[in-house]
């Protein structure tokens, strides 16, 4: 079987330039649809997590979207008086969140008190320090 060098078959550059720009913008859309422009975030914690809540729920107050979660003892000793949403019931947590996407003001205020309160007590320079002194270990030069 001969190899023919030099040539490259033009449905191989067309098969190059899918995978590599195509999926890519298809990518950062979907990136940009489901997270970035995401207007509600839902916590829904597991049954066995008696105390304690999931990093998600970090997370969510670091981006754009609005937390909708249920309880945590913790929160407001954690977060203070930001009128975080909160559900008992499956039925609520839709209720909540048809409210939120329909006012725009709530949600936005909201976001922004979430998003400054994990700014200024959450971020990883938050708690290195405390790393540091539980461990009594410098993780940091």
């Amino acid at each position: 079987m001969e190899q023919k060098t030099g040539i490259v078959p033009i449905t191989m550059i067309l098969n190059l330039i899918w995978h590599i720009y195509v999926r890519k913008y298809i990518l950062l859309k979907i990136i940009k649809i489901f997270i970035i422009d995401q207007k509600i975030g839902i916590n829904v914690s597991h049954l066995q997590a008696a105390s304690g809540f999931p990093w998600r729920v970090m997370d969510i107050m670091a981006s754009n979207a609005c937390l909708v979660t249920d309880y945590h003892a913790g929160f407001k000793r954690l977060f203070g008086d930001i009128p975080i949403p909160v559900y008992e019931s499956a039925s609520e947590a839709y209720e909540l969140c048809r409210q939120l996407v329909k006012d725009q003001s709530r949600r936005r205020e909201i976001v922004l008190q979430c998003q400054e309160t994990v700014a200024n007590k959450y971020r990883f320079k938050h708690l290195l320090p405390k790393l540091e002194e539980y461990s009594g270990v410098t993780l940091h030069i």
